[in-house]
């Protein structure tokens, strides 16, 4: 039996079973990837995001039991440079930070006026 985070249950039967990940015996990893325009200045991305980690240290939420860690730029995409933060947590905790990770990272791109890029389409009338 393998129940998931919102309670649902599914039942397998062994001669089906390949490989299984146990998530609740071992710490998880809360990581964030950080979407930010190719126009933002990435030294105002790198100070928001340290003060996202600082703000996030002085919570202390329980979830968090080990280090936030701060990787910079992970991936250059199509529309966006990604930036990474991450979290050791207790196992299976470790969506709560996430959301105050994303929460935080937010109001400080706002405060640093940091865009944060979307999906645009153009659309155009010949008539």
């Amino acid at each position: 039996k393998i129940k998931n985070y919102r309670g649902k249950e599914l039942v397998i039967a062994n001669r089906n079973m390949n490989a299984v990940i146990n998530y609740s015996t071992h710490n998880t990893l809360a990581q964030i990837d950080l979407p930010v325009s190719f126009d933002a200045n990435p030294e105002h991305v790198e100070k928001a995001l340290e003060k996202v980690c600082a703000e996030l240290a002085k919570l202390n939420l329980e979830e968090i039991v080990g280090e936030i860690e701060y990787y910079g730029p992970i991936e250059i995409g199509d529309s966006a440079i990604v930036w990474r933060i991450t979290a050791e947590c207790a196992p299976y905790k470790h969506f709560k930070p996430q959301r105050v990770i994303r929460r935080l990272a937010t109001q400080e791109f706002k405060k640093a006026g940091v865009k944060i890029p979307y999906n645009q389409i153009d659309v155009h009338n010949t008539k």
